[in-house]
């Protein structure tokens, strides 16, 4: 095996150390607000006067260093902490609700209401703030802002606009050549119904590099380290009015310690490869308020054995290679969601970053120990990678700063439900997923360029579509929609082809392309959905009869909408380098004669093995075993010379204009065969090089090389010769009738 790569590891200690607890304390949170407050005042002045330079002077407008000195109708800057009253928001009186087993109010997904009342408070005093942009902006209770307004005449303060401290510095991204992976995982819910053994067990051989081929082994080499998201562990559901049998000890009857021993194994597995940090989450045994505290031990001790295991914090910093992460097993995000109008998780992450502050919610409606001389939650500087765990779905995007500030914000799925993994490289920030480790261990690579905010692979944002589409002339909209079947948003945003495993960023469409999908549009309007990818090439062939026919009202037309269309795809993919597409040489083709269309080969191999690939029988057919050969029980319909099953080869792949000519070839190939139907029987399968082995063939064939092609032959062999295939093509042989195996792709180039 290949051997794994090695990064260097900062635990950062600077700033995990303000993570740890190192004193009980019951003290009030008034002095959280105040050192708070006193660490981002100056960051978000400094902003401020940034932001609003030309507005700030002597004599007009002026900054307040206390809210208790804004004076009446002059225009000023205040800053403080932001206080919002909700009315459905929770209290202490819920909880005392059920103890007086009076019915509780019924859960809310969102507490924010229209009437909510925002404030801005110091340590000199409180002020009511009113304004539009309170209501536009993804504000909650804690975040330290400026504010810029006016004293009203009812003693309220209204907003024109607000400011706050902006992302922190950053330290350059270091230069790698090497590939380098981390993996991220979160929400493994090990539980007594845990349902995703199976998926966690793949997950563990693949890490440990025990699956796939040689080159999905290489690949996991370059994992150089694993970090766990939180909430390993299924919650644990309190059973009410439960008897305690045994004085001492736990009670089997309401605890499961197997969990815990299912989660150590799996853990003592992976770091005996790799390094693992575990981040504790909401369901797992430790404290529940913020920061939680590391795993102890003992509940661990397989894993806490190797020195690749350790035990981090929530939220948690780390430095790997010179690349800086910081992550949250979800809470953060998730508290912050409750409290505004937004459903975009990313886009609340990514707020977090410019308030400086991971856990602004807190100590107001999301529980943290009461600190005292310093807010560990604020981000002193920009990490390179920020994560989140435990989300309902994979999300990521790439934002920018002022100063050159890089962040691959990346929301991770629970494993349990996706059985999703991401890997993100050190040398650019660019991701992988591995995707449902229960049903294949392939990569799926969904490499994203976009800008922020887009939120979706590959794909533009809405918002940027609506923007350019806004700045259309009405007219021109009018004389656009004269000439499209389609909407203009539809036309001009790049839809990204599917290459094998992977998204590809689509090229710029020129105006053909565009039509061409208009035309297309129209034509399947009403079609079967099977049928309209068959339709294409017929499509294609029509509208570029028509689009060299068409006028010059209806060529500008989509000449202008082609210059839409890139300005949506430099938006979308400022990074896009064109790369052409490489040809096929072929004249590789050796040893081969073309004939009506098709390849045929000369002479017929000899067989001289045959290996057992039973394992890779399409699996409409049963297999058998039979002496030294493997024999396959094919039924087949009486009748048919040529046998395209729809479950095995789609016939779409091979047009029927085409089996004349195949069907004339074969007769002329075989002029003395007998004419008769293909009779049901047994067919036996050979191989004809002795040395290809089984573990090569295996890999080809997994990664769906190889198809059935449909077309027999008597006494002859049929098929494409490529002399670049160390494989010879499989053969069938169903009595004097011949099948060949072949690429189907190049096979289709061929034909089609």
């Amino acid at each position: 095996m290949t051997k794994r790569v090695e990064v260097t590891y900062n635990d950062m200690a600077t700033l995990n150390d303000e993570l740890l607890i190192k004193e009980k304390t019951f003290r009030q949170y008034a002095n959280l607000y105040y050192v708070r407050l006193l660490g981002l005042r100056t960051y978000v002045l400094n902003a401020a006067q940034k932001k609003w330079e030309t507005i700030l002077k002597p004599n007009t407008a002026d900054t307040v260093n206390k809210i208790l000195d804004v004076k009446f109708g002059m225009t000023c800057c205040i800053v403080g902490t932001v206080y919002i009253e909700m009315r459905f928001k929770p209290n202490i009186l819920d909880d005392v609700t059920k103890e007086h087993w009076a019915p509780p109010s019924p859960p809310r997904q969102k507490y924010c209401n229209d009437d909510d009342e925002f404030f801005l408070e110091d340590e000199s005093g409180r002020i009511k703030l009113t304004g539009d942009i309170l209501k536009k902006e993804n504000i909650v209770t804690g975040v330290i802002m400026a504010v810029l307004g006016k004293e009203s005449s009812d003693g309220n303060f209204e907003v024109s606009d607000i400011c706050v401290a902006g992302l922190p510095y950053q330290q350059p991204m270091p230069i790698i050549t090497d590939d380098k992976y981390i993996a991220l995982i979160s929400g493994m819910n090990i539980g007594p119904n845990y349902s995703s053994a199976l998926q966690l067990q793949m997950m563990t051989e693949y890490l440990n590099g025990e699956l796939g081929d040689s080159f999905e082994q290489n690949f996991t080499s370059k994992i150089a380290l694993m970090i766990v998201a939180g909430s390993s562990l299924q919650e644990v559901k309190v059973v009410e009015d439960d008897k305690k049998e045994k004085k001492y000890g736990y009670d089997s009857s309401s605890y499961n310690a197997q969990p815990l021993f299912d989660l150590d194994n799996t853990l003592n597995e992976i770091c005996s490869e790799i390094p693992v940090d575990i981040m504790p989450g909401s369901n797992d045994p430790v404290n529940t308020f913020l920061p939680q505290q590391p795993i102890i031990p003992s509940l661990l001790p397989k894993s806490c054995q190797y020195s690749t295991f350790r035990r981090v914090t929530n939220p948690y910093w780390c430095e790997i290679d010179g690349v800086v992460f910081f992550g949250t097993s979800g809470q953060t995000i998730d508290d912050i969601a409750k409290y505004v109008n937004s459903e975009d998780k990313l886009k609340l992450a990514e707020q977090t970053l410019y308030w400086r502050h991971a856990a602004p919610t807190t100590p107001d409606t999301l529980w943290c120990h009461p600190f005292r001389e310093c807010d560990p939650f604020i981000m002193k500087q920009t990490p390179h990678v920020y994560f989140v765990g435990n989300q309902k779905e994979f999300a990521t995007t790439i934002i920018k700063g002022p100063e050159q500030q890089r962040v691959r914000i990346i929301l991770l799925p629970s494993f349990s439900e996706t059985g999703n993994i991401v890997l993100v490289n050190l040398k650019n920030l660019d991701y992988l997923i591995l995707k449902n480790m229960s049903q294949r261990s392939r990569i799926e690579n969904v490499p994203i360029f976009a800008p922020f905010p887009q939120t979706n692979v590959c794909i533009p944002n809405d918002d940027l579509v609506n923007q350019i589409i806004a700045s259309i002339d009405p007219a021109v909209i009018l004389k656009i929609r004269q000439h499209t079947y389609l909407e203009i948003k539809d036309l001009i945003a790049p839809k990204p082809k599917k290459n094998r495993n992977r998204q590809k960023i689509p090229r710029p469409q020129n105006p053909f392309v565009i039509f061409r999908r208009n035309e297309q549009a129209k034509m399947a309007t009403g079609l079967d959905p099977k049928m309209k990818e068959s339709m294409l090439a017929f499509v294609s062939k029509a509208a570029g009869k028509d689009w060299k026919t068409a006028n010059a009202e209806v060529k500008n037309v989509f000449n202008y909408l082609a210059q839409l269309a890139k300005k949506v795809h430099e938006e979308t993919y400022p990074d896009y380098v064109y790369q052409p597409r490489k040809k096929i040489d072929r004249s590789n083709f050796q040893n081969s004669t073309l004939r009506n269309g098709c390849f045929i080969n000369s002479p017929i191999p000899e067989f001289q093995s045959t290996p057992n690939y039973s394992n890779f029988w399409p699996e409409n057919q049963h297999s058998s075993y039979a002496s030294n050969y493997h024999s396959i029980s094919t039924s087949l319909e009486e009748n048919r010379e040529v046998w395209p099953d729809s479950s095995i080869f789609p016939c779409s792949f091979f047009p029927s204009k085409y089996l004349p000519s195949i069907r004339s070839l074969v007769d002329s190939a075989t002029p003395n065969a007998p004419k008769s139907p293909i009779p049901p029987c047994s067919s036996t399968f050979t191989h004809s090089n002795s040395s290809t082995t089984l573990s090569n063939y295996q890999s080809e064939t997994r990664s769906s090389l190889f198809k059935p092609l449909t077309i027999y032959s008597r006494s002859t062999t049929l098929g494409v010769s490529d002399s670049d295939r160390t494989l010879p093509p499989l053969e069938v042989n169903i009595s004097n009738y011949t099948t060949n195996y072949y690429d189907r792709n190049l096979l289709t180039s061929l034909l089609l």
